[in-house]
């Protein structure tokens, strides 16, 4: 799916449900880092976070987009420091962790759980 095509789809959805997305993303990349050969699939996921960050953002409340900012702040150092997170075994389990929660941060937040 074009960068194009995946905000069209992306941003059709109401606020929480876009939060609960991107929840679902860090849940993945927290699933994801358990298994050796999938850095480029976890990689991806991290660089669709980012976007869809960017995309909801701006449409959400101060609190939320706080949060968002808050992420977005450490899902870019994970990128900068990717190859040497997913070359260190110690460190993929401490992404692992930081990224179930922020996922369940995220899904409190969105107001799906109520």
């Amino acid at each position: 799916m074009s960068a194009n095509a995946l905000k069209d789809r992306y941003l059709r959805d109401e606020i929480p449900v876009r939060i609960g997305n991107l929840a679902s993303d860090l849940s993945r990349i927290a699933t994801l880092s358990d298994l050796d050969t999938s850095a480029e699939a976890s990689l991806r996921v991290l660089t669709e976070s980012v976007l869809f960050i960017e995309w909801t953002r701006r449409d959400a409340d101060s609190k939320t987009g706080d949060t968002l900012a808050a992420l977005k702040e450490r899902l870019n150092a994970w990128q900068a420091d990717w190859q040497d997170i997913w070359t260190h075994p110690e460190e993929r389990t401490r992404l692992a962790a930081e990224a179930q929660s922020w996922s369940d941060r995220l899904l409190a937040e969105s107001g799906l759980l109520d």
